[in-house]
């Protein structure tokens, strides 16, 4: 906010999670001039009634008219959960009503529409502005998807409509460009559909495998063999929205089925206030539907009068009780009162007080949070290809929620990786903006103070800011809720995403000013007792109140004590923090010296686990750096030895060279040493094998005779490279050395590098035929990865032990190596990945998967485009012996041509034998 915003905003102004709809009449200067001017008039007064009517009734709030266009809100001032469905319904219906109009002219009236939902501030608005006045950036995506939508069409983005997308008929996903090089992902809403609940329109989109509720699913089954045996139940699903009980039911029932019990069921629904008695009038349509009843007595007694002659047992099933009108009740009370033995009333509902007759008896069964193993079996179902700290870190957001599993899911696949901390859905941030608003004034204060805290609140900062003790009533209040739980001293958010959306909702005056009352409860404790344990917490909440020189130090103190601990994932969001915060001060003229320091630590800490969005953090640390020739090295000094580890290493080679021309200004010849080996490693990476050659070599020289005993690692991992250009070359012997002295400098070491070093072992392991060994480095190597948090380790490490393993008769591994390929599909650090498409491409050929070859075989030919060529020559042998056996596009000559071309590029005899090889095995079957 800048200087004087806070005193500027509108008294009333409040943030909330909402939908916005733009709607512009097409051609509308056309129909003008066609038109006389009061006819034209009379248009626009058709067209804003019509819009009033419908906006209205699909509770929506017109903000303003103007002109021939249309703006208006969904979610406030009364939350709505399906919101975005709210405002695709009205788009639907208003396009209809346009078309409709009747105004003496030769072509049809049509709107144009876009659709987007997000975080907003809405302030009271004018007279020019009307009612309330909306402001962000769902604003602007709204318009412009507008902009983008051709006449007749509705635009709406995937954030909108979520997995409410499912209610409607709608075009293949788009990529609409909004403005500089920003996409949002959207649909064209054709037509509604009837997917018939929330859940089929979950079940539309993709559902979370069922996992876990073995408890619950065996206590109404015991429900149901008691009424087979002459009883009489009713049994009360309970819990919050989205954990599964829909999904518990539609189980039981399958099985029930499939045991010959008769089934009825029906559903309440909230949108647009479904019509009295709903759930009952369903099941009466199924049982009668010649002679469906509409009073609450008439319905009874036809549900009664089909239960009476049903065979044992008998189940109606009603879901989401907790929206069922006065009338729906009161047929329930009924049923209950005269239903005969043999039949289970099976009701779904959020609350527990669910208006039943309390003198009847009942069986309530509550369905907790999966576990964090059941929650990880449905994300590896959803997401086959996840690593396990994607695995991990979804399973922390999701906070064991079925729907916020699968809503996760569905967003990491569309977005290559697991959504970035302040990252929001805006979807599931209404849904829980409408739990959210159901709370008390009381109630939503206390919960937006923890939500400032964090994800986890230590009950003592809680009570020290809001005076409210572990044990007031009010928290078992929020637990019963679903918003805060207690476990020991500390408060927690069941599900990170709740937590998120509610801060996102908190006005940032309101941000600031609690979080200067946590640094302030922080400062008091840390007077007493030290600042260890809150160091972190320390440096989010002085960032958040904008103190960035006190946040850059104590986020730089987190990031070190991380390191110290080989928590790599922590580090780096520690450093990056402190990039942020001194980079602040640097920009605005402050000390540049502790920006250039973190900076190099920030570096340090990403190249076990690489990622473009360190690439950003750095390139926005360069533009603060102004000419400062050690802030601008150490920039592209790092962006080069990231890029190299995501396997772009013509960008890698590209800032290398552009650190070298400037590294001499800054007098630090050590890292001018360590940046001649990481410019070999990056010609290495590129198949420029004489440029390699030059620069590890010179690297090894000039470190070994400056004696520099702090660049061990460094020249380990130029050891280790060049170790493994002469391995690809066929000289073992020669690369053995360089790997002996590689192990020597890492001895007693327990440091990340070690896992890029022992998977190059691996690999060449491999390429001798000693698989026991490969198994063995490649182990070591994964388990380097796990302590360190490094992705690519992990699943190059399980991607080595699976060939190793197939190669060594274990065909059971070759699961294990797809597994690999498919997440180095999608994965961002990309290096060396060509080997295991090589691999596969071989494999699949040698099994007459002949799609499956050429899949491989394209993937890998991708990336030797790429430089990354160390898998090319085994695509084209792959595609060779494709030919040979007549499933060719050109003869096996051409492939083996091509594989002794890539061969001579990267210098390797071993290829071009292994060619030769191949080529004498297809003459002798020939």
């Amino acid at each position: 906010m800048t200087p004087g915003a806070e005193a500027v905003m509108a008294e009333g102004a409040v943030r909330c999670h909402l939908t916005l709809c733009f709607s512009d009449l097409c051609d509308s200067t056309a129909i003008a001039a066609g038109l006389e001017p009061e006819d034209y008039a009379a248009l626009l007064q058709q067209l804003r009634s019509q819009c009033e009517q419908i906006i209205g009734r699909h509770g929506g709030e017109i903000l303003r008219i103007d002109g021939d266009g249309l703006l208006a809100m969904f979610g406030h001032p009364q939350p709505h959960a399906d919101s975005g469905r709210r405002a695709a319904m009205a788009a639907l219906e208003l396009h209809a009503a346009a078309a409709a109009l009747e105004v003496g002219l030769d072509r049809p009236i049509r709107l144009h529409s876009g659709i987007h939902s997000g975080t907003v501030l809405v302030q009271p608005g004018d007279l020019v502005r009307g009612r309330f006045e909306v402001l962000g950036d769902a604003t602007n995506v709204a318009a412009r998807l507008c902009d983008a939508a051709a006449p007749g069409e509705i635009i709406a983005s995937a954030e909108a409509l979520g997995a409410d997308l499912a209610f409607f008929g709608t075009g293949p996903q788009r990529a609409c460009a909004i403005g500089g090089n920003r996409t949002v992902a959207a649909f064209s809403i054709l037509n509604h559909t009837a997917p018939g609940n929330r859940f089929s329109a979950r079940e539309r989109r993709g559902l979370a495998p069922f996992t876990g509720r073995a408890e619950q699913l065996a206590s109404v089954h015991r429900l149901l063999a008691e009424c087979a045996a002459g009883a009489m139940h009713c049994a009360l699903l309970i819990g919050p929205g989205g954990i599964g009980k829909t999904r518990l039911a539609t189980a039981f029932l399958e099985g029930a089925a499939a045991s010959g019990a008769r089934i009825v069921r029906g559903d309440c629904d909230a949108y647009l206030g479904a019509p009295p008695l709903q759930p009952f009038l369903q099941i009466a349509a199924a049982i009668a539907p010649d002679a469906v009843a509409e009073n609450a007595a008439g319905l009874a007694a036809t549900i009664l009068d089909w239960l009476g002659q049903q065979p044992l047992p008998a189940i109606v099933m009603i879901d989401d009780w907790h929206w069922a009108d006065d009338g729906s009740r009161a047929v329930l009370d009924m049923v209950r009162a005269a239903a005969p033995r043999g039949c289970l009333l099976l009701l779904a509902s959020r609350n527990a007080e669910a208006a039943l007759a309390d003198a009847r008896p009942l069986t309530r069964i509550s369905l907790p949070a999966l576990s964090t193993a059941e929650a990880g079996g449905a994300i590896a179902g959803m997401l086959p290809a996840a690593d396990p700290f994607t695995i991990e870190a979804l399973c922390a957001r999701a906070g064991g929620s079925p729907l916020f599993i699968e809503e996760l899911c569905h967003a990491a696949r569309a977005r290559r990786g697991v959504l970035p901390a302040d990252k929001g859905n805006a979807w599931l941030d209404m849904l829980v903006q409408e739990r959210f608003s159901r709370l008390g004034e009381r109630e939503r204060e206390l919960v937006n103070v923890a939500a400032v805290i964090g994800q986890r609140v230590p009950a003592w900062l809680f009570e020290a800011v809001t005076g409210v003790a572990g044990d007031d009533p009010v928290l078992a209040t929020l637990a019963a809720q679903d918003f805060l739980y207690a476990q020991g001293d500390m408060l927690q958010f069941k599900h990170g995403l709740t937590r998120d959306a509610i801060y996102r909702a908190i006005g940032l005056n309101q941000q600031r000013a609690l979080h200067r009352q946590v640094v302030a409860a922080l400062d008091a404790q840390c007077a007493q007792g030290g600042e260890d344990p809150w160091l972190e917490a320390l440096a989010y909440h002085h960032a958040a109140a904008r103190n960035h020189e006190r946040a850059g130090h104590y986020a730089l103190l987190a990031g070190d004590r991380a390191m110290a601990a080989s928590a790599l994932d922590r580090g780096q969001a520690q450093y990056r923090a402190a990039v942020t915060a001194y980079g602040a001060l640097a920009a605005a003229g402050g000390d540049r010296k502790p920006f250039n320091r973190v900076i190099h630590r920030f570096g340090l800490a990403c190249v076990p686990d690489p990622a473009p969005d360190q690439i950003e953090t750095l390139e926005t640390a360069a533009r603060q750096c102004g000419d400062d020739p050690t802030g601008q090295t150490l920039c592209q000094y790092w962006m080069g030895t990231i890029n190299y580890g995501l396997g772009r290493a013509r960008q890698s080679i590209a800032c290398l060279q552009r650190a070298l021309i400037t590294i001499d200004a800054t007098g630090n010849n050590r890292l001018k040493l360590q940046l001649q080996a990481n410019l070999g490693q990056a010609y290495l990476a590129d198949g420029q094998v004489a440029l390699a050659e030059h620069w590890l070599n010179r690297a090894i020289a000039d470190i070994e005779s400056a004696s520099a005993t702090d660049m061990s690692e460094g020249l380990a991992y130029a050891h280790a490279c060049r170790g493994f250009l002469l391995a690809d070359q066929g000289q073992f012997a020669a690369s053995a050395v360089h790997y002996d002295r590689a192990e020597t400098l890492l001895a007693g070491r327990d440091t990340p590098l070690r896992g890029s070093v022992v998977t190059q072992q691996a690999a060449v392991a491999i390429w001798q035929g000693d698989f026991a060994a490969a198994i063995a480095y490649a182990e070591a190597g994964a388990s380097v990865g796990s302590l360190a948090r490094s992705r690519y380790y992990m699943m190059m490490s399980l991607a080595l032990v699976a060939f190793a393993r197939w190669s060594g008769g274990e065909t059971a591994a070759l699961a294990d190596l797809e597994r690999a390929a498919a997440w180095f599909t999608s994965a961002t650090s990309q290096q060396r990945v060509s080997l295991c498409y090589g691999w596969l491409a071989q494999i699949m050929a040698g099994q007459d998967r002949v799609a499956d070859a050429r899949h491989y075989a394209a993937l890998c030919l991708a990336r030797a485009r790429q430089g990354d060529r160390l898998g090319e020559a085994m695509a084209f042998r792959a595609l060779a012996s494709l030919a040979a056996a007549g499933l060719g596009r050109h003869p096996a000559a051409h492939y083996l041509a091509l594989a002794n071309r890539a061969a001579d590029a990267r210098q390797s005899p071993r290829e071009l034998a292994l060619n030769r090889q191949l080529e004498a095995e297809l003459a002798a079957s020939r």
